[in-house]
């Protein structure tokens, strides 16, 4: 559990943050004070309300070992985790749930799991409007299965809100340039 105490009484504040599976190695305020990181051994990196102690959104995964380090951005916009899998990965902390920025001069109604500029897919396209890897490696968005997606690539695919992976593994990047979806599958 994660735990606010009173640094003048040295009491706790509030109830304990419930919801990691393993044991806490780090934690870290927002720079307003409104939130808190955590990373366990559970491999998650989970954002708290930092009033209510409740959960934020779902827990941040992907890492592959214990999360031994988490700490936001300055501004707060962002989130960087280190592990024991030997990688930093860095989270979009505004609004853990949502897509991943657009990148480049794209429109914000595009699906990317990847950073070059023609491989994108319009959201207007979509049944969906969020993103989710399972455990199992099925790439789901709201309820629906998408992909699946091979054990090798699952720890450095970048799923929103995941933004940045820094590893000694290759980057796994998805082209949705020509996907086909929904009835467009049997093209």
């Amino acid at each position: 559990s994660v735990r606010v105490w009173d640094i003048e009484s040295g009491t706790p504040v509030g109830k304990p943050f419930e919801g990691h599976t393993y044991s806490v190695w780090s934690v870290a305020f927002s720079p307003d004070g409104r939130r808190i990181v955590s990373g366990s051994d559970d491999q998650s990196v989970r954002i708290w309300d930092a009033e209510s102690g409740k959960p934020v959104g779902k827990p941040l995964e992907g890492h592959t070992d214990s999360v031994t380090s988490v700490v936001f951005s300055p501004d707060g916009s962002r989130i960087v985790s280190g592990s024991s899998d030997k990688s930093v990965r860095v989270w979009d902390a505004q609004s853990p749930v949502a897509k991943q920025p657009p990148p480049l001069s794209l429109s914000p109604s595009v699906l990317t799991f990847c950073s070059h500029p023609d491989h994108y897919l319009p959201y207007h396209q979509l049944p969906f409007s969020t993103f989710f890897l399972t455990t199992e490696g099925w790439l789901c968005g709201s309820n629906s299965l998408l992909l699946w997606i091979p054990l090798e690539y699952r720890q450095t695919l970048l799923v929103p809100p995941l933004q940045l992976v820094i590893s000694n593994a290759e980057l796994a990047t998805l082209n949705f340039q020509n996907f086909a979806h929904g009835f467009g599958w049997v093209k």
